[in-house]
């Protein structure tokens, strides 16, 4: 798997809160979305989250921000 390049890219976070509420940056797009999965495009490559319950709680493209809730 080739390592991603770094250079020129925006800050990139994962934040979990309670194993429920979930803030990730550097988003670029929500591919596809149920309550099981979210999959996400980051500038670092494509990220998949699993769970139950999942809802998509805010999605702000302009800032690369997504805020996830869910178990």
């Amino acid at each position: 798997m080739e390592k991603a390049d770094v250079k020129n890219k925006g800050p990139h976070n994962i934040n979990i809160t309670d194993r429920s509420k979930i803030t990730i940056t550097g988003v670029l797009d929500v591919k596809s979305f149920d309550e099981i999965e979210i999959l996400l495009e980051t500038e670092l490559g494509i990220l998949l989250i699993k769970g139950n319950g999942l809802s998509v709680k805010a999605l702000c493209l302009e800032e690369k921000l997504v805020k996830i809730e869910g178990e």
